[in-house]
Formats: structure tokens, sequence, C-alpha cells
């Protein structure tokens, strides 16, 4: 069986799992093999596993698995931070080798703007506090932006922070704080999207997006011209989109550079005038 057909066997497994999973408890598959499945992944061997447990520990494994998925779930930990950092160095480790050399000085500057910019965004999103509303500037955030009373009325209180909560703001559970202008928590970021943080994490958003296409245009010139060189049967060795020859990829330098110098500075114009 070829590498193709075990990707395959492997993703239809995990979908299966999936569906399961949501879909078993469904009431119209009550009486099928998927309700059974599901009573069997998720009541009957936990169940024995945690009698098993019991038996052999005392339940010490099912009280430090129970801690570690709490850990997991609902507290702050940078696993899907490194995660995403592993994605963005391990596209690269194995892009550049083989399409730098090939590449302009034009693109290879343009290349280094766009390989590093979405590394400063995503440290300035992650260390940047979002906005936490604490005693010293609960009286500023309470004045801030209007209640609408639709999502957010006067008088409501923090159960946690034992304080009034400011209009737009939040409490969140993983970063145990209340943040103003909050809009959520992402965990790629370790940190919540919230009045300071914003800008830095739509700039993340979008620099990375610019990367992701910025590259593959890249890739599919760089492909293009081979294609091309090598249906012309040419033996010459192939110059791609060196500066000292542009070959078959003429007039595809000039396409992509400027994609992302123009978009990060539109957004940080955009931004920066919602600011003041």
């Amino acid at each position: 069986m070829g590498t193709l057909a075990n990707i395959a066997l492997v993703v239809l497994g995990i979908s299966f799992l999936v569906f399961v999973t949501f879909f078993g408890r469904l009431p119209a598959l009550r009486r099928t093999p998927i309700a059974w499945l599901h009573r069997l992944l998720w009541v009957h061997l936990p169940n024995w596993f945690t009698s098993l447990d019991q038996r052999l520990s005392g339940g010490r494994v099912t009280s430090s698995c129970s801690r570690f998925g709490n850990y997991m779930m609902y507290d702050r930990h940078p696993t899907v931070l490194i995660f995403f950092l592993a994605l963005l160095i391990g596209g690269e480790v194995l892009y550049l080798p083989t399409a730098w050399p090939q590449l302009s000085p034009l693109h290879k500057a343009t290349g280094a703007i766009a390989i590093l910019l979405p590394y400063l965004f995503l440290y300035l999103s992650a260390a940047t506090d979002a906005g936490t509303i604490t005693a010293a500037n609960h009286v500023p955030e309470m004045a801030r932006y209007p209640y609408d009373f639709t999502l957010f009325h006067p008088g409501a209180v923090c159960s946690t922070c034992r304080r009034l909560k400011p209009a737009r703001s939040k409490h969140c559970a993983v970063c145990k704080r209340c943040v103003a202008r909050c809009d959520h928590h992402c965990i790629f970021i370790n940190n919540c999207v919230g009045a300071a943080n914003t800008h830095w994490f739509l700039l993340l958003l979008l620099s990375t997006a610019l990367l992701t296409l910025y590259g593959g245009v890249l890739g599919v010139g760089l492909m293009t011209a081979q294609m091309r060189l090598g249906d012309a049967g040419c033996g010459a060795g192939h110059r791609g989109w060196r500066g000292d020859g542009r070959g078959d990829a003429a007039g595809a330098d000039d396409e992509p550079v400027g994609v992302g110098v123009v978009g990060v500075s539109f957004v940080v114009g955009v931004l920066r005038d919602d600011d003041e």
C-alpha cells in the first residue's frame, strides 16, 4: 500500500472518530453502531480504565490525567504557540533551501522581510498585555465605551474580580482577569486579544497570510520556469528568477514584490487612524 493510501486511511479513520464523538449521542442514531461506538469510547472504556486504576494505583493515574487535562484545556500554556512556531519554521526549512538560491536579490530582500514580520507580530501579540482591568485603571475604562443595553448593561459585576464590568470588557477564564475591549482568547498567541494588542494580532494575521501568498506566487513561478525550460530541452542550467537572466519567468519579478509592503503599510495606517 502506497504512502498516499496510508495517509488517506489515517485521515478517514480520524474523521470517523470525530464523527462518532460529535454525533454518536444524537437520538436519530441511538440504535445504530455509531451510538454503540460512542458509548464504548466515552463511557465503557473510561469506566473500565478508572476501575483498573483504582485497583492498581488507588486512582493516582486517573487523578493525574484529570489534572493534566484541566491544565491543557483551562489554563494558560504555550503548547499551541509552540506548535504554530513549529509550523512556520518547518515550512520555511522545507521551502527555502531549494527556492532561495533561485531568487533575485530583490526577492531575497522582500522575502526576508515577509519571513520576519510574522515572528515580530507574534511576539508583540503574545507579550503585550491585552488590556487588563485593574483597580488603577478601572475608572477610565468605565468611561471608555458606552453601554449598548443589548450585550452590555450598566451595573453588571464581574463575579470573579468583584468590580463593575466596563462596556465591551470580558472576564477571561483562561487568563483569570478582566480584559478591556476583549475579543477572544487566542491559543495561538497564548493571550487574550483586547484593546492593547488587537492591532498586533491583526498584523500577525495579515503578515502570515501575505507570507503564504508571497511564497505560493514565488513557488508557482519557479516551478513554471523549470517546466518551461524542461519542455524546451534547455541544458544550460536554470537561471530562473535570478537577476542575471529572467528566462521564461520574465515579468514575474514585478508582480509580488510590493504585496507585503503595501498590505502591511495599509493596515498600520488604518489602525493608527482608528487609535487616534
